[in-house]
């Protein structure tokens, strides 16, 4: 491709691109509703029954600066179970293949959930060969923890 094709495809994506195609502060507040919606599931499901056992800190904020949302703060959860603690943090809003990312940190390693299309959640099982995911419930939501925790 010579460099006038180049700059006649760049020029025609410009002008095709319109301020209205996408709501930014939309997408970007449908992202922290997400969330607080997943910590309300995992606070009220998945651990429900065994918070005399469990600390659920959802008080910390965490600022994120994304291309085009821009800078925004989202909340993060932090698990603690005696004394290990197990840090739910959102990444972000846009990334390919899913509708936002969050990773969980624990004293034994990482884990990765992403938000698919009708504010469902996964859990990346394998990024290779190919990306697998399986669908966030209790008994993945309780693997993923055996898996980060000690």
């Amino acid at each position: 491709m010579g460099a006038n094709q180049l700059q006649e495809f760049f020029r025609e994506k410009k002008a095709r691109a319109t301020p209205e195609d996408v709501d930014w502060a939309a997408k970007r507040d449908a992202w922290i509703n997400a969330v607080g919606n997943l910590y309300d599931v995992i606070e009220k499901s998945y651990l429900a029954g065994t918070l005399d056992s469990v600390t659920i800190d959802r008080g910390r904020m965490k600022g994120v600066t994304e291309p085009f949302i821009g800078d925004y703060s989202i909340p993060e959860m932090a698990l603690t179970v005696g004394n290990e603690m197990v840090l739910f943090s959102p990444k972000a809003a846009q990334v390919v293949g899913a509708a936002g990312r969050m990773d969980v940190r624990g004293d034994r390693g990482e884990a990765t959930i992403v938000r698919q299309p009708g504010d469902r959640w996964a859990l990346i099982i394998s990024r290779t060969p190919k990306l697998q995911l399986v669908e966030l419930n209790e008994e993945t939501f309780l693997d993923m923890l055996r898996s980060v925790m000690r």
